[in-house]
């Protein structure tokens, strides 16, 4: 986790929206470049930002893209902030705070075979970690990506997945057969996303896996993991709550004994096992 300062902590920066990119309906992806005399620390993948719409309010978004002078943030309009944020334009200002929270760890050495399972947004919080495996791909004996979506116009990055597609497997699935009524055309897999691992008879017991979307989704793909021969203190997951302050004073965020915000959002499956089982916990 990075140790932040005090500036960082409290206040936030103003950042430039460089760019906007509408990813469907109701996502959009923002590119930010730091405007500030005082660069923020270099983000890690999984890591989280708190945005600040100014005169609306702050929400915590993970990084979508990571480069060394600027940021990427993927942001569903779903309350007032989210859809202040989204509507901003290039040359628009930002607040940032961050980054907080913990990151995704993999290593070459450890892991020859890695297993990545997005639903919906989900895949922005990962997208970080994909490019890197991407770029990084000769070192792993297999790279496995699962991407879930509601239908085929929600799917995020297909851009992006057409590229990750020379170098790392990936299958994408979504929820139900009902927009083929509407004439899209899909001609890939109908069904949650943890049955693309139906496929799937048996998992080295050197595989890492990185689990990103709704927690429902999360705990099905992890427990098929394990069935599979998953160790689960090597499947990852990526908890969502409503985080408020991004440095464990608020308590919004908390879960069980853990503050997300420092000690997450990033988990190991067995430590988490427990909880997840609790319903409305």
């Amino acid at each position: 986790m990075i140790e932040l300062g005090r500036s960082a902590a409290w206040l936030p920066e103003v950042c430039v929206v460089t760019d906007v990119c509408r990813e469907n309906k109701s996502t959009v992806t923002l590119e930010l470049e730091n405007s500030s005399s005082e660069p923020h620390s270099q983000p890690l993948a999984g890591q989280f930002h708190m945005l600040y719409a100014f005169g609306v309010g702050e929400i915590p978004v993970s990084f979508s893209r990571i480069e060394s002078d600027k940021v990427a943030h993927t942001v569903r309009e779903v309350g007032a902030v989210s859809k202040a944020i989204a509507a901003l334009k290039p040359g628009a200002s930002l607040g940032v705070r961050g980054p907080f929270g913990n990151s995704w760890s993999v290593s070459a050495k450890e892991h020859k075979h890695i297993v990545l399972i997005a639903g919906g947004l989900g895949l922005a919080p990962l997208r970080p970690l994909i490019e890197r495996l991407w770029q990084e791909s000769r070192k792993y004996e297999q790279i496995l990506l699962l991407i879930g979506s509601r239908d085929p116009q929600s799917m995020l990055f297909t851009d992006d997945v057409t590229r990750w597609r020379t170098r790392i497997e990936v299958r994408r699935s979504v929820d139900s057969c009902q927009f083929r009524n509407r004439g899209d055309d899909w001609n890939e897999s109908v069904g949650f996303v943890h049955t693309l691992l139906d496929r799937e008879s048996e998992l080295s017991k050197d595989t890492a896996a990185f689990i990103c979307g709704p927690e429902i989704m999360m705990r099905h793909c992890a427990e098929r993991l394990v069935e599979l021969g998953v160790n689960s203190r090597q499947i990852s997951l990526s908890l969502e709550r409503n985080m408020k302050c991004g440095i464990g004073l608020c308590g919004h965020c908390q879960f069980g004994p853990d503050f997300l915000c420092k000690q997450g959002p990033i988990g190991n499956y067995h430590n988490l096992r427990p909880r997840l089982r609790i319903r409305e916990f």
